[in-house]
């Protein structure tokens, strides 16, 4: 049993980072050249420093965010993969991760800068790159991340000559070719003379409610004109983002779990699991409309200490019977409130802080759908659990890992 619990502790210290697979980019190809604005949450270039090549930092700049950040962070480590340093530190690598080609030939990195976006805890990374031989055919290749999670996906739109194209890279599709002249052919279109002056996710719905919009071209070309386009809140994509966001923030999963690991009635665990969908579905729309403010630093913590406190209650509701239940229903919800904060900063990095009404329903439906699939997956096997005459035994056991799970991040939180 000891050596099960120091198992799960290796497990947990290596999934807490609470690392999201998804990034945003907008692309813009006109005739300056092609600039990349990308924007992720900055804990997740801590794979970056873990990455399969064990890439080393020797430019000047690096050198120089290295200095910045242990100055900035005294007595830590610089070298530790727990700390997240500041954008700067990472440029090398997040340039290094994006390549673009004209016929066939590799396009200069002209400028770069990046911003911390402490609101949405994010780092957003801009990127000129100059094209000597022409725009005719451009590709662009992504390959950050895809080693470290197969199911990365970076979201990206396209604006060129007055058109948008809505696009992802993976692991299986990290590279995008783009025929800019046969469809500036096409389109009778010149590319603008300049970039957009700030990224354009953030303008674009001012660009598609603008009365100067164009008519829709052809409906097989990927591209579409600004002013009809299909904007990103009416993709039912956000579903599938939703359900993997829950499978993927092992806090909330154990959390969920925790709430079946006592022997109550099936509508018991129902009525739990429904304060709980409530609750977290009020904060994410408050959180993701600004209604609310909280920054990770805060709210990140206390989910941890939702996961110690459930696992705790457990153990004593093992202990002491049902009576030490008599405030979960209170309880939960107020935990709720605190996990939907949660829910609410990848959608908001996503939409690059921009609120959409149909993003937020697509996304919390996508959340709903994967714990109401993670309940589906452990219900009956809880059931039976209890029905079995060490049952009990073994829920104070699992429940006593979840309280230190929730212990190990609520330190690692609140320390790193």
């Amino acid at each position: 049993m000891k050596k099960l619990i120091v198992f799960l502790l290796l497990f947990v210290c290596k999934a807490q980072a609470h690392l999201v697979g998804f990034t945003d980019t907008s692309i813009q190809i006109a005739e300056p050249g092609i600039k990349i604005i990308y924007t992720l949450p900055s804990d997740n270039l801590i794979e970056l420093e873990q990455g399969p090549d064990d890439r080393i930092r020797t430019s000047e700049g690096d050198k120089a965010g290295t200095e910045k950040s242990s100055t900035e962070k005294t007595g830590s480590d610089e070298n530790s993969p727990e700390e997240v340093f500041p954008p700067d530190y990472y440029a090398d690598l997040v340039s290094r991760g994006w390549h673009v080609d004209s016929r066939k030939r590799n396009c200069h990195l002209q400028e770069m800068h990046s911003i911390d976006l402490e609101q949405i805890a994010s780092y957003q990374y801009t990127m000129v790159f100059e094209c000597p031989q022409g725009l005719d055919d451009v590709d662009i290749y992504y390959s950050l991340f895809t080693e470290q999670w197969r199911g990365h996906r970076n979201y990206s739109r396209v604006y060129m000559a007055g058109e948008q194209m809505r696009t992802r890279f993976a692991f299986d599709r990290n590279k995008l070719s783009i025929p800019v002249a046969k469809l500036l052919q096409e389109w009778k279109s010149e590319l603008g003379g300049s970039f957009f002056a700030d990224d354009p996710n953030h303008v674009i719905k001012e660009l598609e409610n603008s009365d100067n919009a164009n008519a829709a071209g052809d409906s097989s070309n990927p591209f579409s004109r600004l002013g009809t386009a299909e904007p990103d809140w009416a993709d039912p994509g956000f579903i599938w983002m939703g359900m993997e966001h829950i499978w993927t923030g092992l806090d909330h999963v154990v959390f969920v779990i925790a709430l079946l690991l006592v022997p109550v009635s099936w509508k018991r665990w129902m009525l739990w699991i429904s304060l709980f969908t409530v609750a977290h579905s009020i904060t994410l729309a408050l959180s993701y409309f600004k209604v609310i403010l909280l920054f990770p630093s805060v709210t990140e913590p206390l989910i941890a200490l939702t996961v110690l406190a459930i696992g705790i209650e457990n153990i004593l509701v093992m202990r002491h019977g049902e009576s030490m239940l008599k405030w979960r229903s209170v309880i939960i919800p107020v935990f709720g409130l605190i996990h939907g904060v949660g829910f609410s900063y990848m959608l908001i990095e996503l939409g690059n802080g921009i609120p959409a009404v149909g993003r937020l329903f697509f996304f919390n439906l996508g959340v709903e759908l994967g714990q109401l699939a993670l309940v589906a997956l452990f219900l009956v096997p809880v059931y039976l659990l209890f029905r079995w005459q060490k049952g009990r035994a073994v829920a104070g056991f699992l429940s006593g890992n979840i309280a230190l799970f929730g212990a190990y991040w609520l330190f690692q939180r609140l320390v790193f």
